[in-house]
């Protein structure tokens, strides 16, 4: 799992829309997609469910937001702290 895919995740955990995230992460919304495919596969498991309604998370994808959350914000507060060193 790299910082790109994580980043791709936590967007479209929050958005749940893959236009959004991709918007929001100023990349293509296909670019986006392989991200997270990417990831789904290098995990093995399925993260989101895509229907004609939207997209939701399963509950491995709920699991893997609540944790990675709190981790990427404790990694952004550490970057900002060597930053001003």
């Amino acid at each position: 799992m790299n910082t790109t895919q994580v980043k791709c995740f936590l967007a479209l955990a929050e958005t749940l829309n893959f236009t959004k995230a991709a918007a929001r992460l100023y990349m293509s919304q296909p670019g986006l997609s392989r991200q997270i495919s990417s990831l789904e596969q290098e995990l093995n498991t399925q993260l989101f469910i895509r229907g004609q309604k939207g997209v939701s998370m399963t509950p491995a994808g709920a699991l893997l937001a609540r944790e990675l959350g709190g981790i990427h914000d404790a990694q952004q507060q550490l970057i900002k702290k060597v930053q001003t060193l």
